[in-house]
Parts: C-alpha cells; sequence; structure tokens
C-alpha cells in the first residue's frame, strides 16, 4: 500500500456482517469507514439485496480498529424523514450510542437534528456539489465534509479551486460507471426513495431497465463509454496531490466478494490487468455492456490528459476521448444495441400489475397509500 493511500477508503456496506469482518481482519490499515444503511430509512439506493445485519453488529466488529461508520441519510425524496420523524430521532439516538460517528445527510433541513446527537453530518453525491460557490453554501450550513460530483472526478483544477476555498475535507466517489451528464439520473435517484414495498419493487425493474437504457448511449458512441466517472487505482495521487482526502468506493448493492476484489485492487494505488476486473461489479463488460477487454496501463495518455487539468468538458471541439475510444474500446453486438434508447420501459409500467394497483392510489379522494380522506 503506498502511503498517502492510509486511512483514505470510504467502503460501501451491503449489509453482510462477513464483509467487514474479513476487511477489518485482513486489510484495515487503507480504510477510514465503511458507510450504508440497515434500510429502516430511505437512502440514495435501493435496500441492501440481501437480509441487513443491525448496525449495532457492525460496531461491535469495528471497536478498536480505528475504522469508522458513516449511516445514511441520503434519499432526494424527503417526506419519510418528515412521516416518521420520531422513529428517526429515536434511531439517531441508538446509532450514537453504539458508536456511529457520522451521518450523510441530503436535506439541509435536517443537520440541525441530526448535529444534536453529535454526529458529523456529510454531504451525498446526490446534492451535485462542483463549485467553491456551492461548497461554501454548504459549509456555512454546517456540513462537515464534502462528496465532490461524480462527473467532476476528473476535474483537477476545479477540484483544487474548491480545496482552496474550504477547510473542510473533500472526498469522491472513483468508480462510478454512470452515464456522464446522465439525463435519466433525477429520474432514477427520486425513484429510489420512494418507500412503498410494493411501489419499491416494481420501479427496481423500472429503474434497471433506465440503467439498460442510459448505457446505450455507450454504443451510439464508444467514447461516451470512457467519458463515465470513474479512475484508475494509478490515478489516486494525482487525485490526493489536487486535495481529494477520502476515495469512495461505490457498491452498496453487490455481492460481498466484488466489494473485496475491488477494493483490493484501488487500495494497492496501481493495478497492470483488465480495467474490468475493478468496474465489473457494476456491469457485466462481456454479456451486458459488450466491452472487450482494456488493459488499465494502455489508458496512461489518456488519463493524464485530465489529471495534468487539460480538460475543459469542450466535448464538440475537443476529440480527445473520441481520439482513444477508437484505439481500446471495441463493442460487440447485443440484443438491445439498435433498440431506441426510451424504448421498453413504458411497457415494463404498462405491464406490472404491481404498479396498476398503486396507481390507483392517486385517484382524488384519497390520501397516502390510499387512505380515505375524511
Amino acid at each position: 500500500m503506498k502511503e498517502f493511500l492510509n486511512r483514505t477508503f470510504c467502503v460501501p456496506f451491503n449489509g453482510d456482517i462477513e464483509l467487514v469482518k474479513y476487511l477489518t481482519e485482513n486489510n484495515p490499515q487503507p480504510i477510514y469507514e465503511f458507510y450504508g444503511t440497515d434500510d429502516l430509512f430511505p437512502s440514495g439506493r435501493w435496500k441492501n439485496p440481501g437480509e441487513t445485519a443491525e448496525i449495532s453488529a457492525v460496531m461491535d466488529v469495528l471497536k478498536g480498529s480505528g475504522i469508522r461508520f458513516n449511516y445514511l441519510l441520503n434519499s432526494i425524496v424527503f417526506d419519510d424523514y418528515v412521516i416518521h420523524r420520531e422513529e428517526l430521532k429515536r434511531h439517531l439516538g441508538e446509532l450514537r450510542s453504539e458508536g456511529v460517528s457520522s451521518v450523510t445527510c441530503t436535506s439541509p433541513f435536517l443537520i440541525d437534528l441530526i448535529k444534536s446527537f453529535g454526529f458529523e453530518v456529510n454531504t451525498s453525491l446526490m446534492q451535485n456539489i462542483r463549485s467553491a460557490t456551492a461548497v461554501a453554501y454548504y459549509e456555512k450550513l454546517g456540513y462537515d465534509r464534502i462528496l465532490l460530483c461524480e462527473d467532476e472526478l476528473r476535474n483537477t483544477r476545479l477540484i483544487k479551486d474548491m480545496v482552496a476555498s474550504t477547510s473542510l475535507s473533500i472526498e469522491a466517489i472513483i468508480d462510478n460507471v454512470c452515464l456522464m451528464e446522465c439525463p435519466f439520473r433525477q429520474t432514477h435517484l427520486s425513484s429510489e426513495g420512494i418507500r412503498h414495498p410494493d411501489f419499491s419493487d416494481a420501479m427496481r425493474q423500472y429503474m434497471s431497465a433506465y440503467c439498460r437504457q442510459c448505457k446505450q448511449f455507450w454504443h451510439y458512441n464508444p467514447a461516451n463509454f470512457l467519458k463515465t466517472s470513474w479512475v484508475r487505482p494509478n490515478d489516486l495521487e494525482k487525485l490526493w496531490e489536487s486535495g481529494v482526502r477520502l476515495f469512495k468506493m461505490g457498491g452498496r448493492g453487490i455481492e460481498t466478494t466484488a466489494i473485496i476484489q475491488k477494493f483490493s485492487i484501488y487500495s494497492k494505488g496501481e493495478f497492470d490487468g483488465d480495467i474490468f476486473a475493478y468496474l465489473k461489479p457494476h456491469m457485466n463488460s462481456e454479456e451486458f455492456l459488450g466491452i472487450s477487454p482494456i488493459n488499465n496501463n494502455d489508458l496512461d495518455e489518456y488519463f493524464r490528459f485530465f489529471m495534468d487539468g487539460k480538460c475543459t468538458k469542450l466535448c464538440h471541439s475537443c476529440g480527445h476521448c473520441d481520439k482513444w475510444a477508437k484505439k481500446l474500446v471495441k463493442m460487440h453486438e447485443n440484443h438491445w444495441r439498435n433498440r431506441p434508447i426510451t424504448g421498453g420501459l413504458g411497457e415494463i409500467l404498462d405491464n406490472d400489475a404491481r404498479l396498476t394497483e398503486f396507481g390507483k392510489l392517486g385517484k382524488p379522494n384519497s390520501g397516502l397509500f390510499g387512505i380515505e380522506k375524511k
């Protein structure tokens, strides 16, 4: 492990206590914190894929390790936090007594409540922070940590400006393969905060279709894959030099073995192999996306352009990503490549009986979840 990577990684907790045990016992030094939820309140992603361990059990494992836990209240849908405010207050008290040290919260309206329990409060990816001006707002509101907008991960000039403007730590998510400036993002994020069980289960299928559609932009122009918001393990040192102090890995919804594999690669700070060894947990390169393997070191010159601060995001007049996509990104035909980008979503909604029933709840004389108004 390179020295600068000591206590710098924020690792996703997918609900599996065995993940926490394994990394705490076998490779704890790079880890600053685990982050996640117990699914009692909405967060920025779907519920954990399997049975979720209690946070108290996680804190028992972390005791004495120097590794923290960051609890998530980062849905952009606010209603559940208001409706269940008393339950939220009780749970925050329990979390603090168990040793949880920080909370990621999307809504500034909850900061005073959360801080009254002694938590540090962190911004969320959902807040799209991408300027020194925005950093100043969130610092004034009382936040303790800034998470950089995913679309600005490679913008080292902006990162340096943001770092220079604040005393707060800057965190960056390093392995997000979402489409840059994705047109589906806000709909995707808002749907994942809805808590009605039938609606949420159906929307999981709906949003999975969304993800397939946005990835289709990669096939219309393979450069769109290279532009997605990830960096290589080799590039972490440049981000550190720019002022990023915490490296967040995505993946609360993926398997334990995949998180361990990805962490073991990134935490070394260098890698010689196929990039999908650390990106694949979010996708299947051959079956789903049809992208041939790409050697990590073949991207040295491509990423140097960004790490040296040369990207202006004027893609129409630049050509850097297009040039490298022609060299390195080989797409295979697959079953949805030639489908319209927005095709198939309406069909899922029309054919899902659960959503059809949920739709009946929206009639004018019904209240929340179909309860008749008096």
